[in-house]
């Protein structure tokens, strides 16, 4: 019986695809120390839309390719922040080298990320100014209508005094106060 040797290059649109998703997932966990690597995935990115809209276009059946690109876009989504880190710099260069269509957004990682932490700052920030304004309001409400009257507050305070020069042994002190 013969051996028969198939070639292990791409043939079809489809199989360019699926390889190029591969690609893209076998990417993802190996973010970290891979710069070069990781900045592939945007253009991997591209390559694989591009491909779909092509293969939608004649008539192929693509779901199965859809859920995977969105499932490997998920997973990106998901490690957005350690992507920029790896990515550094590079990646707004080789935006303004392709110049993407906003609806890619994984161009634009490092814009989103930036909206995301000022809309968690803003919140910080509202969150902080109204438990400030609670506590203002807690103290106003504190001293108007529980807090006993300064003459009692008073009282109070030469009580203690004296009961404390009573205790240190200073009976003149303490029946001054």
């Amino acid at each position: 019986m013969g051996k028969i040797f198939v070639a292990s290059e791409v043939h079809t649109p489809a199989e360019r695809v699926r390889e190029a998703l591969d690609d893209a997932e076998g990417l993802l966990p190996r973010l970290r120390g891979s710069s070069r690597e990781a900045l592939e995935l945007p253009r991997l990115f591209d390559q694989i839309v591009t491909a779909l809209e092509e293969l939608e276009q004649n008539g192929v059946d693509v779901r199965a390719e859809r859920a995977r690109f969105e499932s490997v876009q998920e997973r990106l989504r998901s490690h957005r922040v350690r992507f920029l880190r790896e990515v550094g710099t590079a990646y707004q260069e080789a935006r303004m080298a392709v110049q993407p269509d906003r609806a890619r957004w994984w161009w634009y990682i490092d814009e989103i990320v930036a909206q995301e932490r000022k809309q968690r700052l803003r919140r910080l920030m509202i969150g902080s100014g109204i438990a400030i304004l609670v506590l203002a309001i807690a103290w106003v409400i504190y001293e108007r209508f529980i807090a006993p009257p300064p003459n009692v507050q008073q009282a109070y305070h030469h009580s203690r005094t004296g009961e404390r020069l009573l205790t240190e042994g200073d009976l003149r002190g303490a029946l001054a106060e």
